[in-house]
């Protein structure tokens, strides 16, 4: 993930670009929905 957001601006202009997050392949459905509710 690194700088792609800051990569990813000048062709996304009046995105809201947001930090993501990597999973273990283990990670509970609880977690995974905590994470995406900040997204709504």
């Amino acid at each position: 993930m690194g700088n792609t957001n800051t990569e990813l601006a000048d062709s996304c202009k009046g995105v809201d670009l947001r930090r993501g997050r990597h999973f273990d392949a283990g990670t509970g459905e609880i977690e995974l929905k905590e994470w995406a509710e900040n997204f709504l």
